[in-house]
């Protein structure tokens, strides 16, 4: 009985490790976009577009 609940614990914490590296694989990925573009995609209004080109820094 305790080598069979062994076995399952060893089991259990492969399954935790490999969801783990699978999911430090997969979701970068789509946290990296969004980052991306929040980054790129900033929108100003128009009223900044306009008082940036009149006074330039």
């Amino acid at each position: 009985m305790f080598r069979c609940l062994r076995a399952c614990g060893r089991v259990l914490l492969t399954l935790l490790r490999v969801g783990f590296v699978l999911l430090l694989l997969i979701i970068p990925v789509p946290v990296g976009e969004l980052f991306h573009k929040l980054l790129d995609d900033r929108r100003r209004s128009p009223a900044a577009k306009v008082v940036k080109e009149k006074a330039p820094d």
